[in-house]
């Protein structure tokens, strides 16, 4: 169960809301918040079809406790990251808010958005293997295997493999990518050692039989936050703001990641 202190939050979010002068009707619309599929676990879990909400998560649940009791309307939109990130960077997408690797902003692309000021999670790169499996060298990673999530890319990893000659697998999502490990098409899955943690306890599989070799060394480590388009105007972006602040002050992002099993929850000041 989250905590009172969130709950009273979500009671209080209407209230602060109408005291945002930032805020003025022309603004209180739909957001299209974007879902990246099944490759989003767990920030995004799709959820069976019949429940009240397309998808839970770490990160669903905290962008419905950011606009929960306001007088902003949230419609979930599904589709693959690089959909999407297609979709957001061409103007396809219009008043939305997403997840995003603040190394996003590396890229120099995304004028049309603004990226929180609030990081949520440390996100740091590591292989995973069976424990059976020698530890990982450009050798060993060249002739048995890297698989990673398709679609997934951010500043570091292109350096990465280009620097050990790898041509990644890819796999449509975090359980698919284990099985792969599991049945031999590649001795090492690369992602964040929560999420891969994740996929493992949903597939049954002992996490004592893995281990994990971290990356920091060879990608630098980066956070999640938040993405929003520059169509919501500066209001409805300092609402995000100021929301992710209180929920970060007062743990109550810290408890939604302990409930999804995520490493990393950054603390506010």
């Amino acid at each position: 169960m989250l905590s009172c202190a969130l709950l009273l939050v979500l009671s209080l979010s209407g209230h602060a809301l109408a005291e945002n002068p930032g805020i003025n009707s022309d603004e209180r619309d739909t957001i299209t918040y974007l879902v990246y599929g099944a490759a989003a676990e767990p920030y995004q879990i799709l959820n069976p079809a019949g429940l009240n909400y397309p998808s839970s998560g770490f990160i669903s649940d905290l962008v419905r406790a950011v606009f929960s009791d306001s007088e902003y309307r949230i419609r979930e939109e599904v589709k693959p990251i690089r959909r999407a990130k297609r979709d957001m960077l061409n103007g396809n997408a219009t008043r939305w808010v997403a997840y995003a690797l603040r190394s996003w902003e590396e890229e120099g692309v995304w004028g049309d958005a603004t990226f929180a000021e609030v990081d949520l999670l440390d996100y740091r790169l590591s292989l995973m293997a069976r424990a059976s499996t020698e530890a990982p060298t450009p050798e060993r990673m060249r002739a048995n295997g890297v698989v990673w999530i398709q679609g997934y890319r951010y500043p570091g990893t292109d350096d990465f493999a280009g620097r050990n000659g790898l041509q990644f697998l890819r796999a449509t999502d975090h359980r698919s990518a284990v099985r792969m490990v599991i049945g031999g098409r590649a001795s090492y899955f690369m992602e964040e050692s929560s999420r891969i943690a994740y996929a493992l306890a949903n597939l049954g599989e002992d996490q004592a039989s893995y281990r994990f070799y971290p990356l920091d060394n060879e990608v630098a480590p980066t956070r999640i936050t938040l993405l929003m388009s520059n169509d919501l105007g500066p209001g409805v972006q300092d609402f995000i703001n100021q929301r992710l602040r209180q929920l970060q002050r007062d743990g109550s992002l810290q408890q939604l990641a302990a409930k999804y099993q995520l490493q990393g929850a950054v603390v506010g000041d």
